[in-house]
């Protein structure tokens, strides 16, 4: 009964070890995209999404205005 115990205890600490590793792995793979995507889109994709948001954040600004004077 007490090797089960164990061997049960080791199979989660593995099965633990390796969901992070895969936590790690996803977040790794996601930072190399984000990574390409910035040193390779042409300036204007970037250029286009700053103006977009601008203008987002103008709308928020905008709303919070007519928040605040509707109270």
């Amino acid at each position: 009964m007490c090797l089960n115990s164990i061997y049960v205890i080791l199979l989660l600490l593995v099965l633990g070890t390796e969901a992070t590793n895969f936590r790690e792995n996803c977040r790794a793979a996601l930072n190399r995209g984000r990574t390409v995507i910035e040193n390779h889109v042409p300036a204007i994709v970037h250029g286009e999404m700053a103006r977009v948001r601008r203008k987002i954040n103008q709308r928020m600004d905008e709303m919070f205005k007519a928040e605040a004077s509707f109270c």
